[in-house]
């Protein structure tokens, strides 16, 4: 399918490579609005151009006898575009971390699937990673305190009173308020056990870090099938024979990929973890959950119910990035690509709640007062625009258009 743009896509990413690409990292903490992006119809970052895609499923645990939707990705690959030219960008997928039963990771899966539709579109490959996931499990809540899981309980047991007894048509005596506390009792149990068998084998935060690095390999492995690069001489001698990719996550997804990529053990910028065939040049987030902060009240009943995790036993990327070890050369946070942010001037409707959490200037300011211009933040400014809704919007797309376009132009200069 021709491109609807009446610019040439892969003369485009031609002409940014032969250009000055200095700037192409610089910080430039911007907003993006509807009014803007209006008045700017002419300009060549506003006119993404529109492929069709095509999909497909895999499974990266090969060897599993019980393979599972949770632990797979989709491949989406623009129809009609030379994959030399353009870049490939590997996403972790966002859900609050949440998964484990289908009723849950197939509704996440299906609004997250907003985001590869969107790059696969522009031209680009795109890879989104799923990883098994938690679950809200509401006896964990005791692990914060007794209070707030009997609270809770107390509430449900309220409510399913106040249902029987709106719905229960006889006569208002002692004995049918008995009968009626009574059946309540029983559904409030009945409600919790249901609840707590749902939430066996729910993953961990390690069980999610360690699907994500498998499937990285399992990439590593395949992508040169995927996009026809193993024939492709100019970029393996350029690159040693490696594939560049930008990898990243969004909300949630943006936690684990962060948190992989600073992690001694698993992280694939780490000399003994080093990927075959592929090389992370660049990073992107969305909308990421970077700072897990103690002092937050939803931070910490999100992290308790569904990790099983006080917030101050989580890893925190932008505290790891903080707290780099300068002395330790070798550490993967000393090696992190250059970053693109993207992000919600009004990521919760407006709301201050989880601003501690959702932090890509505070995220990109760190990284370029120990590296100059090394990273880029866009905030997208319209109040349309929210954590759960930036994904399927015209202004995250003219935004995602010009960052990965300049990260592909970095890549080649």
């Amino acid at each position: 399918m021709q491109s609807s743009d009446s610019m040439n896509p892969k003369l485009v990413v031609e002409r940014l490579a032969t250009t000055d690409t200095a700037s192409s990292t610089a910080s430039i903490l911007s907003l993006v609005s509807s009014k803007d992006s209006d008045d700017s119809q002419a300009s060549f970052w506003s006119s993404p151009p529109q492929y069709e895609f095509t999909f497909t499923t895999h499974y990266y645990y090969t060897t599993s006898s019980n393979q599972r939707f949770e632990q797979s990705l989709d491949v989406y690959q623009p129809q009609n575009v030379t994959t030399s030219n353009k870049g490939v960008v590997v996403m972790v997928v966002g859900s609050g971390w949440m998964g484990h039963q289908p009723y849950v990771y197939w509704g996440t899966s299906w609004w997250n699937s907003s985001l590869p539709k969107q790059i696969s579109t522009m031209g680009y490959t795109c890879i989104v990673i799923r990883h098994s996931g938690g679950f809200p499990r509401i006896h964990l809540l005791a692990k914060s305190s007794w209070t707030s899981l009997l609270t809770l309980l107390l509430v449900v047991h309220l409510v399913v009173f106040s249902l029987l007894k709106w719905c229960w048509d006889c006569e208002d005596n002692d004995n049918s308020v008995h009968n009626q506390m009574i059946l309540a009792t029983f559904v409030t149990l009945f409600f919790y056990i249901f609840w707590y068998w749902q939430g066996q084998g729910a993953a961990t935060l390690d069980g999610m870090l360690n699907d994500v690095s498998t499937a990285l390999k399992f990439i590593d492995q395949h992508l040169p099938q995927w996009t026809d690069r193993s024939s492709d001489t100019r970029l393996k001698n350029k690159f040693k024979g490696k594939i560049q990719i930008i990898f990243g996550g969004y909300s949630s997804g943006a936690h684990v990929a962060a948190t992989l990529l600073s992690s001694e053990k698993l992280s694939p910028l780490a000399k003994h973890n080093t990927l075959s065939n592929v090389d992370i040049c660049h990073v992107l987030y969305l909308s990421g959950f970077l700072h897990v902060s103690p002092s937050s009240l939803i931070t910490t009943l999100l992290t308790v119910c569904i990790l099983g995790q006080w917030p101050s036993t989580i890893p925190s990327p932008l505290q790891a990035i903080k707290d780099r070890p300068q002395q330790c050369k070798s550490h993967p946070v000393n090696n992190l690509p250059p970053h693109t942010l993207l992000g919600c001037q009004y990521e919760v409707f407006g709301l201050p709640i989880l601003d501690s959490a959702f932090c890509s200037v505070a995220y990109t300011n760190i990284l370029n007062q120990q590296q100059p211009n090394s990273a880029e933040c866009t905030l997208l400014q319209e109040w349309t625009c929210n954590h759960w809704s930036a994904l399927s919007t015209m202004a995250l797309r003219q935004a995602l258009y010009s960052s990965l376009v300049k990260a592909c132009a970095a890549i080649k200069s």
